[in-house]
């Protein structure tokens, strides 16, 4: 059960990376509920539900401080934020995919990106499979052709939870060796889930190149 909630986890903020940034009206500053949500100690309510919201105000002005702070471990401006569940590597590779995005809409600073890659990288070969999915999930979020041949080494070899993943990361790769790739595991994988899987990415992409 819990490989599920992980798995669907990770389908969730799949889909937010995929979605455009939410443009920003006169909403209420969401900076007070953003805090009172990462002062939570439930991991599964950080990850289904603060990370979820975080997506819904990406690159917002009013929360990168916030952010910039979790994601640095940088407990001086908020101490009352759950720090020992916000060290916790299944919470920071989720949240580095959040903050590799955010960077990338606000100020494009291609170090702190390579940085959040070089903390997620080892990850790629823990013992933890859920450990493994979200580290594989946030390789791809990344969007680099380069890994596209080692996702798809790990969507053949590894486990149903980490290969799905890792289907869903060449998904959201642009260009022609993300859909090569992608056409060659539906031949060879044999798990039906994971084959299934291939099936809702295949899909998805023929419908956005189709309009």
């Amino acid at each position: 059960m819990r490989q599920i909630a992980i798995l669907y986890a990770l389908i969730v903020v799949a889909s937010l990376v995929a979605w455009p940034s939410i443009p920003f009206g006169q909403d209420a500053d969401p900076l007070p509920k953003a805090r009172i949500e990462l002062a939570s100690r439930d991991l599964g309510d950080l990850l289904n539900n603060t990370i979820p919201h975080l997506y819904e105000h990406l690159g917002d002005s009013r929360l990168t401080n916030l952010v910039k702070a979790v994601w640095e471990l940088d407990k001086r401006q908020y101490p009352e934020l759950s720090w020992g569940m916000l060290s916790n590597p299944e919470f920071r590779i989720n949240f580095g995919q959040l903050w590799a995005r955010w960077i990338k809409e606000t100020t494009q600073d291609k170090k702190q990106i390579m940085a959040v890659r070089s903390y997620v990288l080892p990850y790629l070969k823990d013992e933890s499979p859920q450990l493994r999915a979200a580290a594989v999930s946030c390789i791809g979020s990344l969007g680099s052709a380069s890994d596209v041949s080692t996702l798809k080494q790990i969507a053949l070899t590894d486990e149903k939870l980490v290969a799905s993943s890792a289907v869903f990361a060449i998904g959201s790769i642009p260009g022609k060796e993300a859909k090569q790739a992608l056409s060659d595991l539906y031949e060879k994988v044999s798990d039906p889930w994971v084959k299934s899987r291939i099936e809702v990415v295949k899909g998805r992409l023929e419908r956005s190149t189709s309009h």
